[in-house]
């Protein structure tokens, strides 16, 4: 039960991210026009990020955000122009999130459970869209995918779930707003192709 806890928590900090991820921008923004003080490490390319237990792609243009507390990192799409209103309102931008957690002595489909039960705990009215399991790079990843509708603003959330070294889990989220999704969808892929556990 303490598990569940712990997982419906962590969903609810990546959802609110994005949320509050467009809030801090905006401030962020606020101030970088008036201080002329760029926040956010921008970059010109595609770019790898090594981290201590995890490496992955930064996306030219996207920036690595600070993460909320239990969160491994977060990187947005600081300059995009969402387009829906709804997304617009609340300064929604694309990002994706990854995020650590353990196993304990469940397989890898028994976390898919658990996480589907968070993910639903953490946003009523989400919609199951589809579920597949792959291999890549060596390690087992299932994919999870879900439109979620949050204060009018409707936008996706596609999940990986990779199999870390030991009883381990990686968790990379990524958000975009639905009407978004198939433009990004060939990024997401290679994102999740450049996730690489150390």
């Amino acid at each position: 039960m303490l598990k569940k806890n712990l997982l419906v928590f962590a969903f609810i900090i990546i959802l609110a991210g994005g949320f509050l991820l467009g809030q801090w921008y905006q401030q962020k923004k606020i101030k970088a026009d008036i201080n002329d003080d760029n926040p956010f490490m921008t970059v010109d390319e595609n770019k790898i990020i090594n981290k201590e237990n995890f490496a992955f792609l930064i996306p030219a243009g996207w920036a690595e955000t600070a993460a909320p507390a239990g969160v491994s990192a977060m990187v947005a799409n600081i300059n995009e122009e969402v387009g829906d209103p709804a997304l617009a309102k609340i300064n929604f931008k694309t990002y994706y999130s990854v995020n650590y957690d353990n196993l304990g002595n469940r397989s890898l489909e028994e976390y898919v459970v658990l996480t589907k039960d968070a993910l639903i705990e953490a946003a009523p009215g989400l919609t199951f869209t589809g579920e597949r399991e792959e291999t890549i790079n060596n390690r087992q990843v299932y994919f999870i995918s879900s439109i979620a509708d949050q204060r009018g603003a409707l936008f996706r959330i596609e999940l990986a779930l990779i199999k870390g070294n030991d009883d381990d889990v990686w968790v990379i989220s990524f958000n975009v707003g639905e009407n978004l999704w198939p433009a990004y969808e060939e990024l997401f892929r290679d994102i999740i192709n450049s996730f690489i556990v150390k």
